[in-house]
């Protein structure tokens, strides 16, 4: 499975008894205002674990929320973790139909750095001032001056052997 981009959620109140509250990671982006939200890459996807990259503030043994379109919210435990890589493991598992809607409908996109490098270029390209219009014109007459005086002295100046 190709990379794809998610974004994981402030911790949300769960309807459990334990109360406890949860972090969701949407595939695809599905709701909530963005500044809430982080940017992740998801790696792979089964019917019983995903694997992806994110912050530091997901820690191991942590149970999550996971949205998955078609399968809904699933819960899921942070079994291992490696710097930024991280493995979860669903409590249930989930249909293949699911697992392979995600896979076909993946939003493929830049990674969550290449997105940022994009932002900060697209950003920087936005400052460059452009030229004054009068150094256009003023160019613009130059460059007419000199072809006219090139054509003027092919035609008129005599060219010796």
């Amino acid at each position: 499975m190709l990379p794809m981009i998610a974004s994981v959620s402030r911790l949300v109140p769960t309807c459990e008894s334990q109360g406890a509250s949860r972090q969701v990671i949407s595939l695809g982006f599905n709701g909530g205002p963005a500044e809430h939200r982080e940017c992740i890459t998801v790696t792979d996807l089964s019917r019983t674990k995903v694997l992806f990259q994110a912050s530091p503030e997901l820690r191991l043994e942590q149970n999550i929320l996971i949205d998955i379109p078609r399968a809904g919210r699933v819960d899921a435990r942070i079994v291992k973790r490696e710097n930024e890589r991280i493995d979860a493991v669903f409590e249930t598992p989930i249909d293949h139909a699911s697992v392979r809607a995600v896979r076909l409908a993946a939003p493929m996109g830049p990674s969550c750095s290449e997105q940022a490098e994009m932002d900060a270029v697209r950003e920087a390209y936005q400052k460059l001032t452009v030229a004054p219009q009068w150094f256009v014109w003023l160019e613009g007459i130059l460059s007419v001056t000199l072809i006219l005086a090139f054509l003027y002295a092919l035609w008129f100046l005599p060219i010796s052997n």
